[in-house]
């Protein structure tokens, strides 16, 4: 019997934990570790490349911890779909930003894994957006709330 309180109070804890600013703090943080590798894999790999560094700096502190940590702590406790679709959505109203006047990066060739052409890359860079915010939603919502057994 005690054991089992001691289960139930630290899942309530658990749920504390990643509830309010702890878990926009924890989205944005995971958020910011995928820009990071992001940032220095993608360009080596080919992916894409920056136009200008600080333009990289900004682009991890604004879209990847701001808006993509924002949309993961926001979506956490919603169903997979939505997560995915509000990580869709920011990541094309993102890279449609980008290739219409910011441009932070570019993709070689116009081309991002198996896609070639410019609206075909920006769609892939959308879908893998979308997984991101997934991705992260899970990791920052406690087992508890997403249906584990008790």
């Amino acid at each position: 019997m005690q054991a089992e309180n001691v289960a139930v109070e630290s899942r309530a804890a658990g749920m504390r934990l990643r509830s309010g600013w702890s878990r926009w703090l924890l989205a944005g943080a995971i958020c910011g570790v995928i820009g990071i590798l992001a940032g220095i894999l993608a360009p080596l790999a080919g992916l894409w490349r920056y136009t200008e560094p600080w333009k990289m700096v900004a682009e991890l502190l604004v879209v990847y911890v701001g808006v993509m940590g924002a949309l993961s702590a926001a979506t956490a406790d919603r169903v997979t779909a939505w997560q995915f679709a509000a990580g869709f959505v920011g990541g094309l109203v993102y890279e449609l930003i980008n290739a219409t006047g910011w441009h932070a990066f570019f993709f070689p060739n116009d081309r991002l894994l198996v896609a070639e052409g410019f609206w075909p890359s920006i769609l892939v860079a959308s879908l893998l957006w979308g997984l991101m915010v997934l991705v992260v939603a899970s990791a920052v919502t406690p087992r508890a709330s997403r249906g584990a057994p008790a």
